[in-house]
């Protein structure tokens, strides 16, 4: 299996995704207009793509006018170059 996109809700999850990955990846992390809150892309170089997100049940981003700006410029990361 070769995924372009693995999406991770959670820091719990995304650290144990990570760890099948024996490379550093590169990482870009934005804040989501809810605090300090963000989320973030790791780009490994195989292009497979790890993008984590704060668990939906407790931070309701994408129904959130503050965050649509952020989920926008995240989401183009997440995808750029395909």
């Amino acid at each position: 299996m070769n995924p372009k996109l693995i999406i991770c809700l959670g820091d719990d999850v995304c650290k144990n995704i990570k760890k099948k990955f024996i490379e550093e990846p590169a990482k870009f992390s934005t804040k989501l207009g809810w605090s300090e809150i963000t989320a973030d892309v790791y780009t490994y170089k195989n292009k497979c793509r790890i993008l984590k997100l704060p668990h939906l049940s407790t931070f309701k981003i994408f129904n959130r006018d503050e965050c649509k700006a952020h989920i926008d410029k995240l989401l183009i990361k997440a995808i750029e170059d395909w």
